[in-house]
């Protein structure tokens, strides 16, 4: 149950840049990757490597609240403690017990979809170095004004392409739990609106 809380939400942190407080696109970036790996080692180990970071945990009504050490935390994560989002040690998710025949399960989590602020920025910043490319300007300019390199403008681009129900998806914080910046960067993505809802989890539309 806290081994679950813990791992769905150091994930989600990772996935969505959601680690440290400084804008540095390499920082998070590897922060990310860190976040992963202990993500990894938690969902291997379960209790046994949740404890060497868990501080404290309570239910209470029907929610279920830990507490993470910042300090462990941040060093697992090769980090300074200072550089951490406060969000990231503290843990509320819904808990419920729910029976399942003569079995009774446990169910933590389940939180609500919410707006990805590193993926909405990214999809601005794609129609806007499109709309630049539109009246001439070359990759290697936006890069040298913007200070973010070639290989990753070139991988952000393509989502000013992605279909509209992504892009309201994006916006609106409801896309699958797939839809990752790291996912988009890193597939070939397909130019017909629908392959790109079937890569990305979306149900198909009735």
């Amino acid at each position: 149950m806290s081994v679950t809380a813990t791992a769905d939400h150091l994930r989600t942190a990772a996935q969505r840049h959601q680690i440290v407080i400084r804008s540095d696109a390499i920082l998070s970036s590897a922060a990310a990757d860190a976040m992963q790996e202990l993500v990894e080692a938690i969902n291997a180990s379960g209790a046994k490597a949740l404890s060497t970071i868990l501080k404290s945990g309570a239910i209470s009504g029907e929610r279920l609240r830990l507490h993470l050490s910042l300090s462990d935390l941040a060093k697992l994560l090769n980090l300074p403690a200072q550089e951490l989002v406060k969000n990231l040690y503290n843990i509320d998710v819904p808990f419920a017990v729910r029976r399942r025949g003569v079995e009774m399960k446990l169910v933590a989590g389940e939180t609500t979809p919410a707006p990805d602020a590193t993926l909405i920025r990214a999809l601005r910043n794609a129609h806007d170095w499109v709309a630049q490319m539109k009246t001439g300007t070359s990759i290697k300019q936006i890069a040298s004004t913007t200070t973010i390199s070639e290989s990753y403008i070139t991988r952000i681009v393509p989502m000013a392409f992605l279909s509209p129900r992504i892009q309201q998806a994006i916006l609106s914080g409801s896309q699958p739990a797939e839809l990752t910046l790291e996912t988009i960067a890193r597939c070939k993505l397909p130019m017909d609106w629908q392959a790109q809802e079937r890569l990305f989890g979306f149900s198909p539309n009735t």
